[in-house]
């Protein structure tokens, strides 16, 4: 009933059916009854991988040799023999040293179950785990613990085959149990490939963990790794940039285009992966450092096909269009979405629940090419409208360069609900670390609940930072701002620090910091770096993005890691 990974088993591989007491035999593409006795007379094969012997019997103990194929114990009682003796001759006279001295090939503790069979009766056998072997003259002395079986092995001349399974599984099948399969252990820390060169090949057995360097423009190669499953594959672009790959053909990619990898100095691209045993269906995952696609936004959404029609019809099944072909400027526009995304799905709930009560702007639409993610436009959503088999939505355009490609299921639309609630009456009851209450005439005062009690955060206050690059600490202060009309002069880095989080009522995991950039233009690019063990950049807000933005930042003992960032609209500092 559950099903035997055949990928990690040789030809020969014996499995033992406790509940029944049936063998069977794995011939490379199917598992063959076998039988260790019943044959009569010593005709039986024995089944595995062996020869037949005879048994010295239990009067003839001790380390010698047993003499032309014959073998001895250490100890009269089958149960209780440590060391099996066995003459490099089988009973037929065949030198079978090679198939002796290979016994330990494995190189697990356990090197696998050594079988002794009765060939004249099936009730009669006993079986033992191998841990080493030691050569002697004319002999070999084989290192033995008792695993299995009654035992009863006679000193009939030829009677007895001994057989030999590098893999055996034991136990009840039906309860999943297997004992002596070759394993690799996956899901612990990356297995670094180093620089690639302009060829690397990814060796998955090694792990489903890896990471390469781009020091060339490099053409990738895998080694499958043992059996189906998912794997992880970091790209980092060295202190160049812009290396471009070639990937195996054995990779399919979701909807059919190859991801463009982040091209910046020192930007990271995770690919994922899920391999079927014999091809790959690979996805990015995440991409970061590579200029647009840092401002890409969040939320939720569904791929479609971006039409360059602009006319308001139904668009066709799992496809969108806009009203004008000048999308990516200042304006306001409507989105024409068909209630089928790309994959047929019905889309339709989610699109009527984009919505939003007493608020102007209900939340944000984000158009991302999934094949370029330097083409991407973000708009507010104002409202939207019922239409016979499609969706209208009302945009105006908020950033981003536009460039989106026909290329069918190419567009991924999502929406992150910006939007708020109106509330009425003297008394609302509030409750879970979820609740986030916004006064927009305060000019961004929030009201946020931290998992003991609501704290007022405003948006106008914070710690001042200079036009400079600096190292920020929590135990200095939660919320840092930088003010509107101070403006960068050149490119800055923001190290978020991990100074006094071993101490005090606020430190350790859990700890969050806000950062608030209130510039109405940016004239340079402000960079996020994790101070904490793993470094590496978090978040990059590009020279080219307009309005004001919050990033949020989470510590979770060792590292920091970016929580959130969203546009805030026009706010001015205090």
């Amino acid at each position: 009933r559950d099903a035997i990974p055949t990928n990690v088993l040789r030809v020969g591989a014996i499995v033992r059916i406790s509940n029944t007491s049936s063998y069977y035999e794995w011939n490379g593409s199917a598992w063959v009854s076998v039988s260790f006795g019943g044959g009569g007379g010593g005709t039986s094969t024995g089944g595995g991988m062996g020869f037949r012997y005879t048994y010295a019997g239990s009067g003839t103990i001790g380390d010698a040799d047993p003499g032309a194929g014959v073998f001895r114990g250490n100890n009269a009682a089958l149960a209780s023999v440590t060391t099996l003796f066995v003459d490099l001759l089988e009973y037929g006279g065949t030198d079978v040293t090679a198939w002796l001295d290979s016994l330990d090939d494995y190189v697990g503790a356990v090197k696998g179950v050594i079988r002794l069979s009765s060939q004249s009766d099936a009730t009669k056998w006993i079986e033992y785990t191998v841990t080493g072997w030691t050569t002697a003259t004319g002999y070999r002395k084989l290192t033995v613990a008792y695993k299995d079986g009654p035992g009863g092995i006679t000193a009939t001349v030829g009677d007895t085959f001994i057989a030999f399974d590098y893999t055996s599984i034991s136990g009840n099948l039906a309860g999943g149990a297997l004992t002596n399969v070759k394993s690799v252990t996956y899901g612990s820390a990356p297995v670094d490939n180093g620089n690639s060169g302009t060829a690397d090949t990814i060796d998955w057995t090694a792990g489903d963990i890896q990471k390469s360097t781009l020091t060339g423009n490099c053409t990738y190669t895998f080694t499958d790794p043992l059996g189906v499953g998912g794997l992880t594959l970091e790209i980092i672009q060295d202190a160049t940039g812009a290396r471009t790959l070639v990937w195996p053909a054995t990779v399919d990619w979701v909807g059919g285009i190859a991801p463009t990898i982040a091209s910046a100095a020192a930007a990271v691209t995770v690919v994922s992966f899920y391999y079927n045993g014999t091809r790959y269906r690979g996805y990015a995952s995440q991409v970061s450092g590579s200029g647009g696609s840092t401002a890409a936004g969040g939320g939720d959404g569904f791929r479609f096909t971006y039409s360059a029609t602009t006319a308001d019809a139904d668009p066709g099944a799992g496809t969108m269009r806009i009203s004008s072909a000048s999308y990516a400027a200042a304006g306001s526009f409507t989105l024409y979405v068909d209630l089928a995304e790309y994959l047929a799905t019905d889309v339709t709930a989610w699109l009527d629940s984009l919505t939003g009560a007493g608020v102007a702007i209900l939340g944000r639409v984000r158009l991302q090419s999934l094949s370029d993610p330097t083409k991407w436009v973000i708009y507010n959503l104002t409202a939207w409208t019922t239409a016979a088999g499609y969706r209208k939505l009302s945009v105006t355009y908020v950033c981003g360069p536009g460039g989106l490609t026909t290329t069918a299921g190419d567009t991924f639309l999502s929406f992150d609900r910006g939007g708020g609630v109106a509330l009425t009456g003297t008394t609302l009851a509030l409750s879970g670390s979820s609740v986030k209450l916004r006064d927009g005439a305060a000019a961004g005062q929030e009201l946020v609940w931290d998992g003991t009690a609501w704290q007022l955060i405003g948006r106008k206050t914070g710690t001042a930072l200079a036009d400079a690059s600096v190292t920020i600490q929590f135990t200095t202060a939660a919320q840092y701002i930088w003010p509107a009309g101070t403006n960068t002069t050149s490119n800055r880095t923001i190290t978020l620090g991990t100074t006094g989080l071993a101490a005090g009522p606020n430190a350790g995991v859990g700890a969050i910091i806000n950062v608030f950039l209130l510039r109405a233009s940016y004239a340079n690019s402000i960079a996020f770096v994790n101070g904490g063990a793993g470094a590496g950049t978090l978040f990059t807000l590009p020279a080219t993005t307009a309005d004001p933005v919050v990033a949020s930042f989470f510590f979770d003992g060792t590292n920091w890691s970016l929580a959130g960032w969203e546009f805030l609209g026009t706010v001015t500092a205090a």
